[in-house]
């Protein structure tokens, strides 16, 4: 390892227009004994690094999710809905869901 930390080892991330490939720092966090005995397997860890990594990359515009609300949000209004009948139809929806569970 290097002063920084970083190990000698390199990942290769894919993106869309390019491929990078950046250092790993190794670092620890928290998990469920479980979680720590599957990290045991050294496979385990570098696909569960490999995926800490994606998901905290920084990405530039809304989240996939945020994306999504948009558009639906976007089809309801072209479909003549507004906010209220939206929020209308999830409450109902909700209390249905609450009834089905109490029966």
């Amino acid at each position: 390892m290097d002063a920084a930390g970083a190990s000698d080892r390199l990942c290769y991330y894919f993106d869309r227009d390019q491929i990078q490939m950046e250092r790993t720092v190794e670092v620890t966090i928290p998990v469920e004994p479980k979680a720590a005995a599957a990290l045991a397997d050294a496979r385990y860890r570098e696909a569960v690094g490999r995926l800490v990594s994606r998901v905290l990359r920084a990405r530039s515009g809304p989240s996939p999710l945020a994306r999504a609300i948009a558009e639906l949000k976007a089809e309801a209004r072209a479909a003549g809905l507004s906010d209220p009948d939206i929020d209308a139809e999830l409450a109902a929806y909700d209390a249905e869901r609450r009834d089905r569970k109490t029966e």
